[in-house]
């Protein structure tokens, strides 16, 4: 053979040098080619490629400079060996999907040794052991070098299985009440960001309003994935402004919640599902639903505008056609006359 194309889904227990990860090698009696941790970086991998069946496997090698394998979370690793590229392309390494630096040591063999040894997941063959120390969840050979659009579809094939981007799911209604609901994005993730506020950062958002909510979050392979998911009270709270009103005027602050099975306590002690204001003063209100669960409004502040109280007018008997009817206090409130 010429070529192979290695796809494994692996990750150490514990940092170890010089470990086995997949071989194809009965040491120094059936050599072809072995993929192990580097003996000089337990965070790096090395292959060697047998330049005969007896090769002890010191030269032909090459080795990787920024794997950073980590004994936290699992890692997509593509390894190709191609013969018919020059030396220092003949193997390649992979991360996650992004090319790796290398280093080649030797000549890389332009073919594999024709070995009898059988191909050995986490252990070396014949007199050496090299156990690896940790997981392998799985591992897909193929006996040609893919091309890149090849390798893509593999490594999306992996990502998507071990890694699927994030679902919230389908939107969520609420027909009756203010009880909270839980948004859940899934355990699986390294990290959260939710549009809430940015010390959200948990797996799971707790919301009890009607809103769009949308998360951003980070899988083990580094891949970054979003979603979003529209949450929808039925029986919202109808919003309320500031307001100014004339003096004498009333407004009403109408919940539009009359539906039978909420309980309203105003901050004036009213308890009807609309408040009438007449003064000057903060307002709010708590809703109470029947399982527990309650809501409460922002505070609004209602103006009573004065004006009427402030300006008079000059006190004449009679007017002609023409004369001006003067303020005699306020003046300098009004801004436009009628």
């Amino acid at each position: 053979d010429t070529a192979m194309t290695i796809f494994i889904i692996a990750k150490q227990t514990v940092l170890t040098s010089t470990k086995a990860v997949m071989t194809k090698w009965d040491y120094a009696t059936q050599g072809s080619w072995v993929l192990q941790t580097d003996p000089s970086a337990s965070d790096e991998l090395r292959m060697y490629v047998a330049n005969s069946l007896t090769d002890a496997g010191a030269n032909n090698n090459t080795y990787t400079s920024n794997a950073d394998l980590n004994s936290t979370n699992y890692s997509m690793l593509s390894v190709l060996y191609d013969g018919s590229q020059i030396n220092v392309d003949r193997v390649k390494y992979f991360k996650n999907t992004v090319a790796l630096g290398t280093t080649t040591n030797g000549t890389i063999p332009t073919t594999l040794q024709n070995s009898t040894a059988s191909v050995k997941i986490g252990k070396w063959g014949g007199t050496l052991d090299r156990y690896y120390n940790g997981g392998i969840a799985e591992v897909l050979i193929f006996n040609r070098a893919l091309s890149s659009q090849e390798q893509d579809s593999v490594e999306q094939y992996l990502r998507y299985k071990y890694a699927p981007p994030v679902n919230l799911g389908p939107d969520i209604i609420v027909n009756y009440g203010f009880c909270p609901v839980t948004i859940n994005a899934g355990e699986r993730f390294l990290s959260y960001s939710w549009s809430t506020d940015s010390l959200d950062t948990n797996q799971m958002l707790i919301v009890n309003t009607t809103g769009t909510y949308s998360v951003i979050v980070t899988d083990i392979f580094g891949f970054t994935s979003s979603d979003t998911i529209n949450v929808f009270f039925s029986d919202s709270l109808n919003p309320f402004p500031d307001t100014t009103i004339c003096l004498y005027d009333t407004v009403t602050w109408d919940t539009q919640m009359d539906t039978p099975g909420y309980n309203f306590t105003w901050s004036t002690g009213d308890s009807s599902s609309s408040l009438q204001i007449t003064e000057t003063g903060l307002y709010s209100v708590r809703v109470n639903d029947t399982v527990g669960c309650y809501f409460y409004s922002d505070t609004i502040t209602v103006t009573i505008d004065t004006f009427a109280l402030l300006v008079s007018l000059d006190g004449f008997d009679t007017l002609c056609a023409g004369n001006f009817l003067p303020l005699s206090q306020g003046t300098s409130l009004a801004t436009t006359y009628d």
